[in-house]
């Protein structure tokens, strides 16, 4: 649940990446940030934090991190950013 006196967030029924946000978690270890149910495009449930999904840290239940292509894309990515930042420091 949220701090003490505050309202959480209502974020139900949007879409962070592969995550709908399905109802706001009842469950007994909730800890002092609001959670979600969410449901992934590819039917798993899961329970994740509200700021987690805002600030784009949830994007699915973990199935990407099984898709070859998106592994290849992540990689690519942090690979350009070393490069990047290399040439950076070079030039500097």
């Amino acid at each position: 649940m949220a701090k003490r006196g505050r309202k959480p967030i209502d974020i139900k029924g949007l879409r962070f990446g592969r995550l709908t946000v399905l109802d706001l978690y009842q469950g007994e270890d909730r800890g002092p940030h609001a959670q979600w149910v969410c449901r992934c495009d590819c039917g798993n449930k899961i329970v994740t934090r509200g700021d987690r999904l805002r600030y784009g840290q949830q994007t699915s239940c973990g199935c990407l991190r099984a898709d070859p292509a998106w592994r290849k894309t992540v990689w690519k990515n942090h690979y350009d950013a070393i490069v990047q930042k290399r040439r950076k420091k070079s030039s500097g």
